[in-house]
């Protein structure tokens, strides 16, 4: 899989079409979701004119994946998040191994703690359905430069 810069137009649809394939392949149909997530000061050539922050917000319903490459409100989002893009990068690109989950989630924490990424909305930890995506992560991180 050739890598692509992370944020970037062709990331996001990326991310798109490996979330259309999990939820195509999974053996019952995943419950419909709405994801968003916000990085702020983005480099220059990945932000809208006139802005720093880049966005996308992935919509799953009756099996079909939508990208918009902007913010949902939050009262729309199931899960959003928003973090400095030169920290997220850096967990964007982490393959997660078991090996490895504890230090990813120390991180995650510590960048929440130094308020360079928060959490706005999350999925219920009891949330069930949502298995076929469990790998888009690394996946996803597999094919970020």
């Amino acid at each position: 899989m050739e890598k692509v810069e992370f944020g970037s137009p062709a990331w996001i649809e990326l991310m798109a079409d490996l979330f259309q394939r999990a939820a195509t392949a999974s053996p019952t149909r995943p419950p419909d979701v709405t994801l968003c997530e916000i990085y702020r000061n983005a480099p220059p050539h990945l932000a809208p004119a006139g802005q720093r922050d880049i966005a996308w917000t992935l919509t799953l319903r009756d099996g079909v994946v939508t990208m918009t490459p902007q913010a949902c409100p939050d009262g729309e989002a199931d899960r959003k998040s928003e973090g400095e893009y030169d920290e997220i990068i850096h967990i964007a690109r982490l393959i997660v191994t078991p090996a490895n989950g504890a230090d990813y989630a120390a991180r995650v924490a510590e960048l929440g703690r130094s308020g360079k990424y928060r959490k706005i909305k999350e999925l219920p930890a009891n949330r069930g359905g949502m298995e076929a995506f469990a790998d888009l992560h690394n996946l996803m991180a597999r094919a970020t430069k």
